[in-house]
């Protein structure tokens, strides 16, 4: 099994200089997982992706689930 790259399959821990992340509701961020779509209340846990454009299809994909009218992408800046 090759090894896990952080930068492509980011997990909670990571070392990421810059990263995205998505807000679906008030307080509460998509995770990695599964669920529809998977979500946390911890920031710290929330799934965190390279670039704006991976979180956008992200959210795009969430939104086949649920609305999520008020869902927004966040930067998130040196986050060892």
């Amino acid at each position: 099994m090759p090894a896990r790259d952080p930068r492509i399959d980011p997990q909670p821990g990571d070392r990421v200089r810059a990263s995205w992340i998505i807000e679906l509701e008030d307080g509460v961020w998509l995770a990695p997982g599964k669920g529809d779509p998977a979500r946390t209340i911890v920031r710290d846990n929330a799934r965190r992706f390279n670039t704006r454009a991976r979180a956008t299809l992200a959210l795009r994909d969430a939104r086949t689930y649920r609305p999520f009218a008020k869902a927004e992408v966040v930067k998130e800046d040196n986050h060892e």
